[in-house]
């Protein structure tokens, strides 16, 4: 949130070419970073780590968060934050206390994506972790999968836990999340 709002409603030199930056990020597919990101992560030491898929899954879920909260903030009039100047609040209040409030849609949809994003990596979860008790449940699932046979009762059950948190997490925040699909689309 503080990143989009330091990018959208602020003014400062460069602020659009790290807006097309951010944009950038998604010209090249993540599985092309697979080797790079390993030696990077083995050079910090965070392989087969649960910090090591940490920073992957924000490195790579931010950048888009960041760029979907330029239409929620557009849709909160300036009128606002000068209002809020105009009474003495600082940017950082401003954001918390007149801004935050306004876009909880959109912070619901970035939480869902982020979290779905999160819960269904695949491809550096496989590399990144080598031990089973760290394995994410992609992977996991993957593992039941034999290579000439498939356990369909494992493989199914193991969809439907898959499945559980996400339908719990979306029933807490699917309220907001219908209303954020539409609520940042039009300025």
């Amino acid at each position: 949130m503080p990143a989009g709002f330091a990018l959208y409603r602020m003014r400062f030199p460069g602020r659009k070419l790290i807006g097309r930056l951010i944009l950038a990020t998604y010209i090249f597919p993540g599985i092309l970073l697979l080797v790079p990101v390993y030696q990077m992560m083995a050079s910090l030491g965070l392989v087969d780590s649960l910090l090591g898929l940490i920073v992957i899954n924000v490195t790579f879920s931010a950048p888009f968060s960041v760029w979907l909260m330029h239409g929620f903030f557009d849709s909160v009039p300036l009128a606002l934050d000068e209002a809020a100047a105009v009474d003495g609040a600082g940017r950082l209040r401003t954001l918390n206390q007149i801004v935050l409030p306004l876009i909880m849609p959109g912070i619901a949809t970035i939480s869902i994506y982020a979290f779905i994003m999160a819960w269904t990596e695949f491809a550096f979860s496989s590399v990144l972790i080598a031990d089973d008790k760290l394995r994410t449940l992609p992977v996991g699932l993957n593992a039941i999968m034999g290579q000439y046979t498939v356990r369909w009762g494992w493989t199914t059950a193991g969809a439907v836990l898959a499945l559980l948190p996400v339908v719990i997490f979306f029933a807490f925040v699917g309220k907001y999340f219908v209303r954020g699909l539409t609520q940042g689309a039009v300025k």
